[in-house]
């Protein structure tokens, strides 16, 4: 698992401490089944009973289990403590979370390919 540890702009003030250091780790498969559980719903309608999943939902989840540690607020974070992020602060987060992820995705596609056979190379 990759992690990233960075420092926030704003940080974050839960008590009395002011927490900068800011630690991101790529996400797991037990994330993704954990928030999108937490961003389900479920809605009545004239058919029936529909189970809905929100994308907003979903990516606020993720986020809060992406990050390992805020100081020393250790996570998954709460909503509270998502809350009292600056929007600074919560882009920035998001932003290493997509690079660490995207380049997680692209090692795997890279370890995939490793020791194949892509055919005869070009003759000269």
């Amino acid at each position: 698992m990759n992690e990233d540890t960075f420092e926030l702009i704003d940080g974050l003030k839960p008590v009395k401490d002011l927490h900068r250091t800011c630690t991101i780790r790529t996400a797991t498969a037990g994330d993704v089944i954990d928030a999108q559980t937490a961003a389900e719903r479920v809605v009545h309608t004239g058919d029936g009973p529909l189970l809905l999943v929100s994308d907003a939902k979903m990516g606020w989840e993720m986020t809060k289990r992406q990050v390992v540690c805020i100081g020393g607020i250790e996570g998954p974070l709460s909503d509270e403590d998502m809350r009292a992020l600056s929007g600074r602060d919560l882009n920035l987060i998001g932003a290493k979370i997509e690079a660490l992820d995207s380049a997680a995705w692209k090692a795997a596609q890279e370890q995939a390919k490793r020791g194949r056979d892509e055919g005869p190379g070009p003759t000269d």
